[in-house]
C-alpha cells in the first residue's frame, strides 16, 4: 500500500480520522508481531 495507486490518496491520516488511523496501525502492528512470533524472527 506504499505504491501506486495507494500513495496518490495520501497518508492514512488523510483517509481516516486520527483515532481510527491509530487503531488500524495498532492492529497492523499486532499482526506483524504475531507473524514474527510464528516464524521465530
Amino acid at each position: 500500500m506504499q505504491e501506486e495507486p495507494f500513495k496518490n490518496i495520501g497518508s492514512i491520516i488523510d483517509i481516516f480520522d486520527t483515532e481510527n488511523a491509530l487503531k488500524i496501525v495498532s492492529i497492523i502492528d499486532n499482526i506483524n508481531k504475531n507473524a514474527e512470533d510464528i516464524i521465530g524472527a
